[in-house]
Protein backbone atom coordinates (compact mmCIF):
# COMPACT_ATOMS: atom_id res chain seq x y z
CA UNK A 1 0.00 0.00 0.00
CA UNK A 2 1.46 3.42 -1.00
CA UNK A 3 1.30 6.53 1.18
CA UNK A 4 0.41 9.98 -0.11
CA UNK A 5 2.99 12.66 0.73
CA UNK A 6 1.56 15.99 2.01
CA UNK A 7 3.48 18.75 0.14
CA UNK A 8 1.80 21.71 1.84
CA UNK A 9 4.51 22.07 4.50
CA UNK A 10 7.19 22.14 1.81
CA UNK A 11 5.34 24.92 -0.04
CA UNK A 12 5.14 27.00 3.14
CA UNK A 13 8.88 26.59 3.76
CA UNK A 14 9.74 27.61 0.20
CA UNK A 15 7.51 30.67 0.54
CA UNK A 16 9.18 31.64 3.81
CA UNK A 17 12.62 31.27 2.25
CA UNK A 18 11.57 33.44 -0.72
CA UNK A 19 10.13 36.11 1.57
CA UNK A 20 13.34 36.13 3.61
CA UNK A 21 15.40 36.44 0.44
CA UNK A 22 13.27 39.38 -0.74
CA UNK A 23 13.63 41.06 2.66
CA UNK A 24 17.41 40.57 2.69
CA UNK A 25 17.67 41.94 -0.85
CA UNK A 26 15.58 44.98 0.06
CA UNK A 27 17.73 45.67 3.14
CA UNK A 28 20.90 45.28 1.08
CA UNK A 29 19.57 47.70 -1.55
CA UNK A 30 18.63 50.17 1.18
CA UNK A 31 22.10 49.84 2.72
CA UNK A 32 24.02 50.44 -0.51
CA UNK A 33 21.73 53.07 -2.01
CA UNK A 34 19.50 54.94 0.43
CA UNK A 35 21.92 55.08 3.37
CA UNK A 36 24.75 56.77 1.40
CA UNK A 37 22.28 59.28 -0.09
CA UNK A 38 20.87 60.16 3.32
CA UNK A 39 24.35 60.43 4.84
CA UNK A 40 25.44 62.64 1.93
CA UNK A 41 22.56 65.01 2.74
CA UNK A 42 23.53 65.00 6.44
CA UNK A 43 27.14 65.86 5.58
CA UNK A 44 26.10 68.59 3.13
CA UNK A 45 23.83 70.18 5.75
CA UNK A 46 26.63 69.98 8.32
CA UNK A 47 29.05 71.69 5.93
CA UNK A 48 26.63 74.61 5.54
CA UNK A 49 26.35 74.84 9.32
CA UNK A 50 30.08 74.77 9.99
CA UNK A 51 30.61 77.42 7.28
CA UNK A 52 28.40 79.76 9.31
CA UNK A 53 30.35 78.95 12.48
CA UNK A 54 33.61 79.73 10.69
CA UNK A 55 32.13 83.10 9.67
CA UNK A 56 31.60 83.77 13.38
CA UNK A 57 35.17 82.64 14.18
CA UNK A 58 36.54 84.92 11.49
CA UNK A 59 34.50 87.86 12.82
CA UNK A 60 35.64 87.17 16.39
CA UNK A 61 39.31 87.16 15.34
CA UNK A 62 38.77 90.40 13.47
CA UNK A 63 37.03 91.97 16.47
CA UNK A 64 39.84 90.82 18.76
CA UNK A 65 42.15 92.80 16.51
CA UNK A 66 40.29 96.02 17.34
CA UNK A 67 39.58 95.59 21.05
CA UNK A 68 40.89 93.33 23.79
CA UNK A 69 38.68 90.23 23.77
CA UNK A 70 38.77 86.81 25.39
CA UNK A 71 36.17 84.15 24.65
CA UNK A 72 35.32 80.91 22.92
CA UNK A 73 33.68 80.18 19.57
CA UNK A 74 31.99 76.75 19.23
CA UNK A 75 32.79 74.90 16.00
CA UNK A 76 30.95 71.67 15.12
CA UNK A 77 33.82 69.76 13.54
CA UNK A 78 32.03 66.49 12.78
CA UNK A 79 28.60 65.40 11.54
CA UNK A 80 26.24 63.00 13.31
CA UNK A 81 24.21 60.54 11.23
CA UNK A 82 20.62 59.63 12.04
CA UNK A 83 20.15 56.57 14.24
CA UNK A 84 19.28 53.43 12.25
CA UNK A 85 17.49 50.28 13.46
CA UNK A 86 18.17 47.84 10.63
CA UNK A 87 20.83 49.54 8.48
CA UNK A 88 24.41 50.28 9.45
CA UNK A 89 26.12 53.66 9.40
CA UNK A 90 29.85 54.07 8.75
CA UNK A 91 31.86 55.70 11.55
CA UNK A 92 30.75 59.28 12.20
CA UNK A 93 32.84 61.69 10.11
CA UNK A 94 35.23 63.98 11.95
CA UNK A 95 36.67 67.33 10.98
CA UNK A 96 40.02 68.96 11.71
CA UNK A 97 40.62 72.62 12.55
CA UNK A 98 44.26 73.64 12.59
CA UNK A 99 46.68 76.51 12.26
CA UNK A 100 49.53 76.55 9.78
CA UNK A 101 53.17 76.83 10.72
CA UNK A 102 54.31 80.40 11.45
CA UNK A 103 54.74 82.31 8.18
CA UNK A 104 56.41 85.69 7.63
CA UNK A 105 54.81 89.06 6.90
CA UNK A 106 56.65 91.91 5.23
CA UNK A 107 55.80 95.65 5.11
CA UNK A 108 58.00 97.84 2.92
CA UNK A 109 58.42 101.50 1.92
CA UNK A 110 56.40 102.74 4.90
CA UNK A 111 56.83 105.48 7.46
CA UNK A 112 54.55 106.43 10.37
CA UNK A 113 53.24 109.95 9.89
CA UNK A 114 51.52 110.38 13.26
CA UNK A 115 50.36 108.39 16.30
CA UNK A 116 53.73 106.75 17.12
CA UNK A 117 55.57 108.99 19.60
CA UNK A 118 58.11 106.39 20.74
CA UNK A 119 58.64 104.65 17.39
CA UNK A 120 57.20 101.30 18.53
CA UNK A 121 54.73 100.90 15.66
CA UNK A 122 57.44 101.73 13.13
CA UNK A 123 59.59 99.06 14.75
CA UNK A 124 56.80 96.47 14.34
CA UNK A 125 56.38 97.36 10.67
CA UNK A 126 60.13 97.17 10.05
CA UNK A 127 60.32 93.73 11.71
CA UNK A 128 56.81 92.18 11.84
CA UNK A 129 56.11 89.01 13.82
CA UNK A 130 55.03 85.88 11.99
CA UNK A 131 51.39 84.96 11.55
CA UNK A 132 49.38 81.79 10.93
CA UNK A 133 46.52 80.70 8.69
CA UNK A 134 43.48 78.70 9.85
CA UNK A 135 42.18 75.64 7.98
CA UNK A 136 39.07 73.49 8.47
CA UNK A 137 39.33 70.11 6.74
CA UNK A 138 36.18 67.93 6.75
CA UNK A 139 36.58 64.18 6.55
CA UNK A 140 33.22 63.08 5.24
CA UNK A 141 32.34 59.61 4.00
CA UNK A 142 30.03 60.63 1.14
CA UNK A 143 30.07 64.39 0.45
CA UNK A 144 33.28 65.70 -1.08
CA UNK A 145 33.16 68.83 0.99
CA UNK A 146 35.55 71.77 0.56
CA UNK A 147 38.47 72.73 2.75
CA UNK A 148 37.67 76.12 4.32
CA UNK A 149 40.43 78.63 5.04
CA UNK A 150 40.66 81.87 7.03
CA UNK A 151 43.44 84.21 5.87
CA UNK A 152 43.77 87.75 7.22
CA UNK A 153 39.92 88.06 7.44
CA UNK A 154 39.39 86.49 3.97
CA UNK A 155 37.22 83.34 4.22
CA UNK A 156 36.99 80.95 1.27
CA UNK A 157 36.22 77.37 0.28
CA UNK A 158 38.76 75.29 -1.61
CA UNK A 159 37.27 72.69 -3.97
CA UNK A 160 40.36 70.99 -5.39
CA UNK A 161 41.69 73.39 -8.02
CA UNK A 162 38.73 75.78 -7.69
CA UNK A 163 38.27 78.24 -4.81
CA UNK A 164 35.14 80.19 -3.85
CA UNK A 165 35.09 83.24 -1.57
CA UNK A 166 32.61 83.04 1.32
CA UNK A 167 33.39 86.37 3.02
CA UNK A 168 35.53 89.16 1.56
CA UNK A 169 38.59 90.47 3.37
CA UNK A 170 38.16 93.37 5.80
CA UNK A 171 41.84 93.84 6.59
CA UNK A 172 42.08 96.60 4.01
CA UNK A 173 39.51 99.36 3.56
CA UNK A 174 39.62 102.39 1.28
CA UNK A 175 41.79 104.38 3.67
CA UNK A 176 42.61 102.04 6.57
CA UNK A 177 44.66 98.90 7.25
CA UNK A 178 44.20 96.51 10.19
CA UNK A 179 46.92 93.87 10.51
CA UNK A 180 46.09 91.01 12.89
CA UNK A 181 48.96 88.61 13.57
CA UNK A 182 47.61 85.18 14.49
CA UNK A 183 49.50 83.27 17.20
CA UNK A 184 49.18 79.82 18.75
CA UNK A 185 49.36 76.20 17.66
CA UNK A 186 45.87 74.75 17.14
CA UNK A 187 45.07 71.23 15.96
CA UNK A 188 41.69 69.80 16.95
CA UNK A 189 40.07 66.76 15.34
CA UNK A 190 36.82 65.24 16.58
CA UNK A 191 33.34 64.10 15.58
CA UNK A 192 31.80 66.57 18.03
CA UNK A 193 32.00 70.28 18.87
CA UNK A 194 35.05 72.16 20.12
CA UNK A 195 35.39 75.63 21.55
CA UNK A 196 38.11 77.72 19.93
CA UNK A 197 39.57 80.16 22.44
CA UNK A 198 40.19 83.58 20.90
CA UNK A 199 42.18 86.11 22.93
CA UNK A 200 43.85 89.43 22.23
CA UNK A 201 47.41 88.99 23.52
CA UNK A 202 49.02 92.09 22.03
CA UNK A 203 47.54 95.55 21.45
CA UNK A 204 45.48 96.61 19.71
CA UNK A 205 47.59 99.65 19.01
CA UNK A 206 46.23 103.14 18.93
CA UNK A 207 45.11 104.41 15.56
CA UNK A 208 48.10 105.86 13.75
CA UNK A 209 48.68 107.04 10.19
CA UNK A 210 51.27 105.87 7.70
CA UNK A 211 52.36 106.74 4.19
CA UNK A 212 55.12 105.94 1.71
CA UNK A 213 58.66 106.77 2.81
CA UNK A 214 59.45 108.02 -0.67
CA UNK A 215 61.04 104.79 -1.93
CA UNK A 216 57.91 103.75 -3.78
CA UNK A 217 54.38 102.73 -2.93
CA UNK A 218 53.78 100.90 0.35
CA UNK A 219 53.67 97.11 -0.10
CA UNK A 220 52.40 94.43 2.30
CA UNK A 221 53.40 90.81 1.63
CA UNK A 222 51.12 88.22 3.25
CA UNK A 223 51.17 84.41 3.31
CA UNK A 224 48.31 82.71 1.47
CA UNK A 225 47.23 79.36 0.08
CA UNK A 226 45.12 80.96 -2.66
CA UNK A 227 46.69 83.92 -4.53
CA UNK A 228 43.81 83.90 -7.01
CA UNK A 229 41.28 84.65 -4.23
CA UNK A 230 43.29 87.75 -3.28
CA UNK A 231 43.57 88.78 -6.91
CA UNK A 232 39.79 88.49 -7.17
CA UNK A 233 39.33 90.50 -3.96
CA UNK A 234 41.75 93.34 -4.75
CA UNK A 235 42.42 93.19 -8.49
CA UNK A 236 45.77 93.60 -10.22
CA UNK A 237 45.42 97.25 -11.26
CA UNK A 238 44.58 100.45 -9.42
CA UNK A 239 42.09 101.56 -12.08
CA UNK A 240 38.84 99.65 -11.70
CA UNK A 241 40.15 97.75 -8.68
CA UNK A 242 37.53 96.16 -6.37
CA UNK A 243 39.35 97.87 -3.49
CA UNK A 244 40.13 101.54 -4.00
CA UNK A 245 43.86 102.45 -3.87
CA UNK A 246 45.06 98.83 -3.69
CA UNK A 247 46.10 96.06 -6.06
CA UNK A 248 47.99 92.77 -6.08
CA UNK A 249 51.45 93.69 -7.32
CA UNK A 250 52.70 90.11 -7.64
CA UNK A 251 52.05 86.66 -6.22
CA UNK A 252 53.30 83.10 -6.09
CA UNK A 253 51.82 79.92 -4.65
CA UNK A 254 52.67 80.98 -1.05
CA UNK A 255 52.46 84.78 -0.88
CA UNK A 256 50.72 87.84 -2.25
CA UNK A 257 52.19 91.33 -2.30
CA UNK A 258 49.58 94.08 -1.94
CA UNK A 259 50.58 97.50 -3.27
CA UNK A 260 48.88 100.61 -1.89
CA UNK A 261 48.56 103.85 -3.80
CA UNK A 262 50.75 106.64 -2.49
CA UNK A 263 48.21 107.93 0.05
CA UNK A 264 47.91 108.29 3.81
CA UNK A 265 46.22 105.39 5.64
CA UNK A 266 44.92 104.75 9.15
CA UNK A 267 46.71 101.81 10.77
CA UNK A 268 45.88 99.43 13.60
CA UNK A 269 47.98 96.43 14.72
CA UNK A 270 47.14 93.54 17.06
CA UNK A 271 48.23 90.04 18.02
CA UNK A 272 45.52 87.42 18.58
CA UNK A 273 45.88 83.89 19.98
CA UNK A 274 43.75 80.94 18.83
CA UNK A 275 45.77 78.04 20.25
CA UNK A 276 48.43 76.82 22.63
CA UNK A 277 51.96 78.08 23.02
CA UNK A 278 51.24 81.68 22.10
CA UNK A 279 54.14 84.09 22.62
CA UNK A 280 52.97 87.71 23.05
CA UNK A 281 55.05 90.43 21.40
CA UNK A 282 55.51 93.13 24.03
CA UNK A 283 55.90 95.82 21.37
CA UNK A 284 52.13 95.72 20.74
CA UNK A 285 51.28 96.59 24.34
CA UNK A 286 53.85 99.40 24.35
CA UNK A 287 51.68 101.01 21.65
CA UNK A 288 48.31 99.86 22.96
CA UNK A 289 45.35 102.11 22.20
CA UNK A 290 44.26 104.48 25.02
CA UNK A 291 40.69 104.58 26.22
CA UNK A 292 38.42 106.11 23.61
CA UNK A 293 37.31 109.69 24.13
CA UNK A 294 33.96 108.72 22.64
CA UNK A 295 32.45 106.36 25.18
CA UNK A 296 34.05 102.98 25.77
CA UNK A 297 35.37 102.50 22.24
CA UNK A 298 33.52 99.18 21.99
CA UNK A 299 30.06 98.65 20.53
CA UNK A 300 26.88 96.72 21.19
CA UNK A 301 25.33 95.34 17.99
CA UNK A 302 21.65 94.40 18.15
CA UNK A 303 19.05 93.41 15.58
CA UNK A 304 15.52 94.75 16.01
CA UNK A 305 14.42 91.28 17.16
CA UNK A 306 15.77 87.79 17.82
CA UNK A 307 13.97 86.30 14.81
CA UNK A 308 12.36 87.40 11.55
CA UNK A 309 9.98 85.66 9.15
CA UNK A 310 10.04 86.28 5.38
CA UNK A 311 7.80 84.79 2.73
CA UNK A 312 9.47 82.88 -0.08
CA UNK A 313 10.11 85.25 -2.98
CA UNK A 314 9.75 88.40 -0.86
CA UNK A 315 12.44 90.92 0.10
CA UNK A 316 12.47 92.59 3.51
CA UNK A 317 14.73 95.36 4.82
CA UNK A 318 16.01 94.47 8.30
CA UNK A 319 17.67 97.00 10.62
CA UNK A 320 20.52 96.53 13.07
CA UNK A 321 21.59 99.10 15.68
CA UNK A 322 25.05 99.99 16.99
CA UNK A 323 25.45 101.71 20.37
CA UNK A 324 28.32 102.49 22.71
CA UNK A 325 28.86 99.77 25.32
CA UNK A 326 29.04 102.15 28.27
CA UNK A 327 27.00 105.21 27.33
CA UNK A 328 24.33 103.49 25.24
CA UNK A 329 24.55 106.31 22.70
CA UNK A 330 24.05 105.47 19.02
CA UNK A 331 27.27 105.41 17.00
CA UNK A 332 27.26 106.83 13.46
CA UNK A 333 29.61 105.98 10.58
CA UNK A 334 30.43 102.46 11.79
CA UNK A 335 30.93 99.84 9.07
CA UNK A 336 28.64 96.82 9.58
CA UNK A 337 29.39 93.59 7.70
CA UNK A 338 26.52 91.18 6.99
CA UNK A 339 26.99 87.43 6.49
CA UNK A 340 24.77 84.35 6.38
CA UNK A 341 25.29 80.85 7.70
CA UNK A 342 25.32 78.31 4.91
CA UNK A 343 23.17 79.21 1.92
CA UNK A 344 20.00 78.55 0.04
CA UNK A 345 17.21 79.93 2.22
CA UNK A 346 18.01 83.63 1.88
CA UNK A 347 20.12 85.95 -0.24
CA UNK A 348 21.28 89.54 0.19
CA UNK A 349 20.39 92.27 -2.28
CA UNK A 350 23.12 94.82 -2.92
CA UNK A 351 26.23 95.36 -0.80
CA UNK A 352 26.93 93.19 2.24
CA UNK A 353 28.43 96.14 4.12
CA UNK A 354 26.66 99.31 5.26
CA UNK A 355 27.58 102.29 7.46
CA UNK A 356 25.38 103.29 10.38
CA UNK A 357 23.48 106.58 10.11
CA UNK A 358 23.15 109.25 12.80
CA UNK A 359 20.74 106.99 14.73
CA UNK A 360 23.30 104.15 14.76
CA UNK A 361 21.20 102.13 12.29
CA UNK A 362 22.37 100.05 9.31
CA UNK A 363 20.12 98.00 7.02
CA UNK A 364 20.33 94.93 4.80
CA UNK A 365 17.80 93.74 2.19
CA UNK A 366 17.10 90.01 2.69
CA UNK A 367 15.26 87.93 0.09
CA UNK A 368 13.59 84.61 0.92
CA UNK A 369 14.85 82.13 -1.68
CA UNK A 370 13.40 78.86 -0.38
CA UNK A 371 11.55 77.59 2.67
CA UNK A 372 13.80 76.94 5.67
CA UNK A 373 15.87 78.64 8.37
CA UNK A 374 19.10 80.61 8.10
CA UNK A 375 21.16 82.56 10.63
CA UNK A 376 22.50 85.92 9.48
CA UNK A 377 25.18 87.93 11.27
CA UNK A 378 25.84 91.65 11.69
CA UNK A 379 29.42 92.45 12.73
CA UNK A 380 31.44 95.56 13.46
CA UNK A 381 35.07 95.80 14.49
CA UNK A 382 34.03 95.16 18.09
CA UNK A 383 30.69 93.39 18.22
CA UNK A 384 28.52 90.74 16.53
CA UNK A 385 24.86 89.77 16.74
CA UNK A 386 22.96 86.96 15.04
CA UNK A 387 19.41 86.78 13.74
CA UNK A 388 17.36 83.68 12.93
CA UNK A 389 15.47 84.16 9.66
CA UNK A 390 12.64 81.77 8.81
CA UNK A 391 11.45 81.62 5.20
CA UNK A 392 7.83 80.51 4.92
CA UNK A 393 6.67 78.73 1.73
CA UNK A 394 5.00 80.96 -0.82
CA UNK A 395 1.23 81.21 -0.44
CA UNK A 396 -0.67 82.80 -3.33
CA UNK A 397 -3.19 85.49 -2.44
CA UNK A 398 -6.61 84.07 -1.59
CA UNK A 399 -8.39 86.23 -4.16
CA UNK A 400 -6.10 87.94 -6.63
CA UNK A 401 -3.24 87.63 -9.14
CA UNK A 402 0.47 87.32 -8.31
CA UNK A 403 3.03 87.61 -11.11
CA UNK A 404 6.30 85.86 -10.28
CA UNK A 405 9.40 86.58 -12.40
CA UNK A 406 12.67 84.76 -13.01
CA UNK A 407 15.46 85.82 -15.35
CA UNK A 408 16.48 82.71 -17.29
CA UNK A 409 19.09 83.94 -19.77
CA UNK A 410 20.98 86.94 -21.18
CA UNK A 411 23.34 87.34 -24.11
CA UNK A 412 26.05 88.90 -21.92
CA UNK A 413 28.74 89.91 -22.67
CA UNK A 414 28.01 92.39 -25.45
CA UNK A 415 30.05 95.23 -26.92
CA UNK A 416 28.92 98.81 -26.26
CA UNK A 417 26.48 99.85 -28.94
CA UNK A 418 25.05 96.33 -29.19
CA UNK A 419 21.74 95.16 -27.71
CA UNK A 420 21.45 93.26 -24.43
CA UNK A 421 18.64 90.69 -24.54
CA UNK A 422 17.10 89.37 -21.32
CA UNK A 423 14.83 86.31 -21.27
CA UNK A 424 12.47 86.11 -18.31
CA UNK A 425 9.73 83.68 -17.31
CA UNK A 426 6.58 85.28 -15.90
CA UNK A 427 4.14 83.07 -13.96
CA UNK A 428 0.80 83.99 -12.45
CA UNK A 429 0.90 82.18 -9.10
CA UNK A 430 -2.27 83.87 -7.92
CA UNK A 431 -5.89 82.77 -8.15
CA UNK A 432 -7.15 85.40 -10.62
CA UNK A 433 -6.16 86.39 -14.19
CA UNK A 434 -4.40 89.72 -14.69
CA UNK A 435 -2.57 91.92 -17.19
CA UNK A 436 0.63 93.59 -16.04
CA UNK A 437 3.44 95.67 -17.55
CA UNK A 438 6.79 93.91 -17.11
CA UNK A 439 9.72 96.34 -16.91
CA UNK A 440 13.46 96.03 -17.54
CA UNK A 441 15.08 98.58 -15.23
CA UNK A 442 18.68 99.80 -14.83
CA UNK A 443 20.36 100.07 -11.42
CA UNK A 444 19.60 103.81 -11.31
CA UNK A 445 15.88 103.14 -11.81
CA UNK A 446 15.71 104.14 -15.49
CA UNK A 447 13.32 101.97 -17.53
CA UNK A 448 15.13 100.27 -20.42
CA UNK A 449 12.25 98.27 -21.95
CA UNK A 450 8.79 96.93 -21.09
CA UNK A 451 6.16 94.45 -22.28
CA UNK A 452 2.52 93.87 -21.40
CA UNK A 453 1.68 90.30 -20.37
CA UNK A 454 -1.75 88.74 -19.74
CA UNK A 455 -1.87 85.47 -17.80
CA UNK A 456 -4.56 83.20 -16.42
CA UNK A 457 -4.15 81.70 -12.95
CA UNK A 458 -1.30 79.13 -13.09
CA UNK A 459 -0.25 80.21 -16.60
CA UNK A 460 3.30 81.26 -17.46
CA UNK A 461 5.00 82.97 -20.38
CA UNK A 462 8.60 83.63 -21.44
CA UNK A 463 9.36 87.11 -22.76
CA UNK A 464 12.47 88.83 -24.13
CA UNK A 465 13.33 92.38 -23.10
CA UNK A 466 16.01 94.47 -24.82
CA UNK A 467 18.45 97.22 -23.89
CA UNK A 468 20.28 99.17 -26.59
CA UNK A 469 23.63 100.04 -24.99
CA UNK A 470 25.68 103.15 -25.73
CA UNK A 471 29.32 104.18 -25.42
CA UNK A 472 28.71 105.21 -21.80
CA UNK A 473 27.54 101.77 -20.66
CA UNK A 474 30.85 99.85 -20.63
CA UNK A 475 31.41 97.77 -17.48
CA UNK A 476 29.43 95.40 -15.30
CA UNK A 477 25.81 96.60 -15.12
CA UNK A 478 23.05 95.39 -12.78
CA UNK A 479 19.63 95.21 -14.43
CA UNK A 480 16.26 94.16 -12.97
CA UNK A 481 13.06 92.69 -14.40
CA UNK A 482 10.01 93.71 -12.36
CA UNK A 483 6.32 92.84 -12.22
CA UNK A 484 3.78 94.55 -9.98
CA UNK A 485 4.47 91.86 -7.36
CA UNK A 486 8.09 90.78 -7.60
CA UNK A 487 11.46 91.37 -9.30
CA UNK A 488 14.63 89.49 -10.25
CA UNK A 489 18.01 90.96 -11.08
CA UNK A 490 21.24 89.95 -12.77
CA UNK A 491 24.57 91.46 -13.83
CA UNK A 492 25.56 91.80 -17.48
CA UNK A 493 28.86 92.91 -18.93
CA UNK A 494 29.16 95.58 -21.61
CA UNK A 495 32.63 95.54 -23.13
CA UNK A 496 34.31 98.62 -24.54
CA UNK A 497 34.40 98.87 -28.33
CA UNK A 498 37.73 100.56 -28.80
CA UNK A 499 38.51 99.29 -32.28
CA UNK A 500 42.01 98.71 -30.93
CA UNK A 501 44.32 95.94 -31.92
CA UNK A 502 45.28 93.68 -29.06
CA UNK A 503 48.64 93.16 -27.35
CA UNK A 504 51.43 90.98 -28.75
CA UNK A 505 53.82 88.50 -27.15
CA UNK A 506 57.16 89.45 -28.73
CA UNK A 507 59.20 86.72 -27.00
CA UNK A 508 58.79 84.02 -24.37
CA UNK A 509 61.87 81.91 -23.53
CA UNK A 510 62.32 79.21 -20.89
CA UNK A 511 65.30 77.24 -19.57
CA UNK A 512 66.42 75.04 -16.69
CA UNK A 513 67.43 76.87 -13.54
CA UNK A 514 71.15 76.33 -12.90
CA UNK A 515 72.28 75.22 -9.45
CA UNK A 516 71.20 72.62 -6.91
CA UNK A 517 67.55 73.66 -6.57
CA UNK A 518 65.46 72.25 -9.43
CA UNK A 519 63.47 74.95 -11.16
CA UNK A 520 62.68 76.81 -14.37
CA UNK A 521 63.76 80.27 -15.51
CA UNK A 522 61.76 82.32 -18.01
CA UNK A 523 62.03 85.66 -19.81
CA UNK A 524 59.45 87.50 -21.86
CA UNK A 525 58.69 90.69 -23.74
CA UNK A 526 55.29 92.06 -24.79
CA UNK A 527 53.99 95.13 -26.57
CA UNK A 528 50.63 96.86 -26.79
CA UNK A 529 48.41 97.61 -29.77
CA UNK A 530 46.23 100.70 -29.58
CA UNK A 531 45.64 100.40 -25.82
CA UNK A 532 48.06 100.40 -22.89
CA UNK A 533 49.24 97.18 -21.27
CA UNK A 534 47.61 96.18 -17.99
CA UNK A 535 49.10 92.89 -16.73
CA UNK A 536 51.00 89.75 -17.62
CA UNK A 537 50.40 86.42 -15.89
CA UNK A 538 52.72 83.40 -16.15
CA UNK A 539 51.04 80.15 -15.08
CA UNK A 540 52.92 76.91 -14.35
CA UNK A 541 51.15 73.58 -14.93
CA UNK A 542 52.13 69.94 -14.70
CA UNK A 543 49.86 67.35 -16.33
CA UNK A 544 47.19 70.10 -16.69
CA UNK A 545 47.23 70.72 -12.92
CA UNK A 546 48.03 74.30 -11.75
CA UNK A 547 51.27 74.42 -9.75
CA UNK A 548 52.16 78.12 -9.43
CA UNK A 549 51.60 81.52 -11.04
CA UNK A 550 53.27 84.93 -11.16
CA UNK A 551 51.36 88.16 -11.81
CA UNK A 552 53.15 91.21 -13.25
CA UNK A 553 51.24 94.54 -13.36
CA UNK A 554 52.11 96.58 -16.49
CA UNK A 555 51.57 100.02 -17.97
CA UNK A 556 52.51 101.82 -21.14
CA UNK A 557 53.21 100.24 -24.52
CA UNK A 558 55.98 97.76 -23.70
CA UNK A 559 56.82 95.37 -20.89
CA UNK A 560 58.97 92.42 -20.07
CA UNK A 561 61.10 90.61 -17.53
CA UNK A 562 64.29 88.55 -17.56
CA UNK A 563 65.34 85.52 -15.57
CA UNK A 564 62.21 85.14 -13.48
CA UNK A 565 61.99 81.70 -11.87
CA UNK A 566 59.76 78.97 -10.51
CA UNK A 567 61.67 77.11 -7.79
CA UNK A 568 61.27 73.89 -5.75
CA UNK A 569 60.12 71.83 -8.73
CA UNK A 570 60.55 68.16 -9.55
CA UNK A 571 63.99 67.57 -11.07
CA UNK A 572 63.65 66.16 -14.58
CA UNK A 573 59.88 66.67 -14.73
CA UNK A 574 58.21 68.43 -17.66
CA UNK A 575 56.08 71.53 -17.00
CA UNK A 576 53.91 73.80 -19.16
CA UNK A 577 54.26 77.59 -18.86
CA UNK A 578 51.50 79.86 -20.21
CA UNK A 579 52.04 83.61 -20.59
CA UNK A 580 48.86 85.74 -20.87
CA UNK A 581 49.14 89.49 -21.46
CA UNK A 582 46.09 91.77 -21.10
CA UNK A 583 45.57 95.39 -22.15
CA UNK A 584 43.27 98.03 -20.67
CA UNK A 585 40.56 97.17 -23.22
CA UNK A 586 40.47 93.58 -21.99
CA UNK A 587 42.18 92.18 -25.10
CA UNK A 588 44.63 89.33 -24.49
CA UNK A 589 47.46 87.44 -26.18
CA UNK A 590 49.05 84.15 -25.11
CA UNK A 591 52.18 82.09 -25.56
CA UNK A 592 52.85 78.57 -24.28
CA UNK A 593 56.15 76.76 -23.69
CA UNK A 594 57.08 73.37 -22.23
CA UNK A 595 60.23 72.99 -20.16
CA UNK A 596 62.06 70.32 -18.15
CA UNK A 597 62.89 71.47 -14.61
CA UNK A 598 66.49 71.11 -13.59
Amino acid sequence: MSRRVDERAVTVQIGAVLMLAILVSALALYQVSAVPDQNHETEFTHNERVAGELVELRDTIRNAGSERLEGGVPITLGAQYQTRTVAINPPAPSGRLSTSDPRPVKVENVTIEEGDPDGTIQDVLDDPPTTRLLTYDPRYNEYRGPTTRIEHSLLYNEFGAANVTLEEQTMLDDDSVTLVFLEGSLSRSTTGTVSVDVETIGGPTGESKFESNGSGNVTITLPTDSPERWEAALGTTFEGSPQENARIRNSDHQNVTIELANETYDLRLAQVSVGDGSTPDSRFDDARAPASEKGSGTFTVEWDSDAETIQEGQTERIDVHVTDDQTGDPIADVAVDFARRGGGSVSFSGDTQADTDETGTASIDVTGESAGETTIFASTVSGTDRLLVTVDPFEPPADGPYFDVQITQTNSPVTEGETVTVDATIENRGTQPDTQTIQLVASDGVELDSQTVSLESGEQSTITLEWDTTADDAGDQTIRVSTDDESDQTTVRVERNSGATGPTVDSFDTSEQPGNNAGIRYSWAVSAGDAELESAVVELHRDRTPVDRHTHPLSGQNGGSNNEKFADLGNGQEYTLRLTVTDTNGNTAEAVETQIAG
